[in-house]
């Protein structure tokens, strides 16, 4: 259980939105690599209300494409395995349970999420981690490994503080044949970090490219709030086509495999 003492005030984000309300979101604009747990607890108090004011469609979609996959496959969504990365206060695993999924772990570095998360009743369970990392093989849970259909991430998988070993970590849950599903910051004009380390395990053979759109997050506000106005953003679907992949990581499993 998990009982996470907030001193942040809980505030009012209808509009017109009030100097204490814009200054609150302000605080969701930047953090440096490190602080997450402390950052997330910080601005769990108020998350939920803010996404709802600024636009946030990644759990809706997520769930969705989720829900399609599983229909194309004839996987039985009630006895799906998901695990929710970074599910933050569980606005993913909330929209994936309404599509019928009701098999679904979170993991989260912050409390103050998590208790929220906890609240909503839709995990089987949730696990306090920091994803990533130096140490992302060795302190990796054993409960999380090799017995997920799907993992999600919502805004997860960002431009900012972006460490690819998190992706890593998403192959060391999956099943093989399972799905990882994520929603990430997207440019018309150039790539990001991530779309490299994509790149190398698809031609690494370790995954296989499904699908992707285009959609747009935080396009509800007249004028821009910190981090907040409208932004594209993508859904990502890739398909682990590996066995073990924390074997294959260890053995510098970014590296196309050798043929000869």
């Amino acid at each position: 259980m998990y009982a996470y003492k907030s001193e942040t005030p809980s505030l009012d984000f209808t509009y017109p939105l009030k100097s204490e309300s814009i200054r609150e979101m302000e605080k969701h604009t930047k953090f440096d690599a490190g602080e997450e747990k402390s950052h997330f607890n910080i601005i769990s108090a108020n998350y939920d209300d803010i996404m709802a004011t600024v636009g946030y469609p990644d759990p809706e979609l997520i769930a969705t494409t989720a829900q399609k996959i599983a229909a194309e496959q004839m996987i039985a969504r009630t006895e799906a395995e998901v695990a929710d990365f970074g599910c933050g206060t569980g606005l993913v695993g909330q929209s994936m349970n309404k599509h019928g999924f009701k098999k679904i772990t979170g993991i989260d570095c912050s409390e103050g999420m998590l208790e929220i998360a906890q609240d909503k009743q839709v995990y089987d369970s949730l696990t306090q981690h920091q994803l990533g990392g130096e140490q992302y093989m060795e302190n990796f849970p054993n409960h999380l490994k090799n017995k997920f259909d799907f993992v999600t991430a919502g805004g997860l998988i960002e431009a900012q503080n972006f460490d690819e070993k998190v992706i890593q970590q998403m192959l060391f849950s999956l099943k093989k044949g399972g799905y990882m599903i994520f929603s990430a910051q997207y440019s018309y004009i150039g790539n990001f970090e991530y779309h490299e380390t994509l790149l190398q395990l698809e031609k690494a053979g370790r995954i296989q490219f499904i699908e992707d759109f285009t959609f747009n997050r935080f396009d509800k506000l007249d004028k821009m709030i910190g981090k907040y106005t409208k932004t594209p953003a993508k859904i990502y679907v890739y398909k682990k086509t590996e066995g073990d992949s924390l074997i294959i990581a260890k053995n510098g499993g970014l590296r196309a495999p050798h043929k000869g």
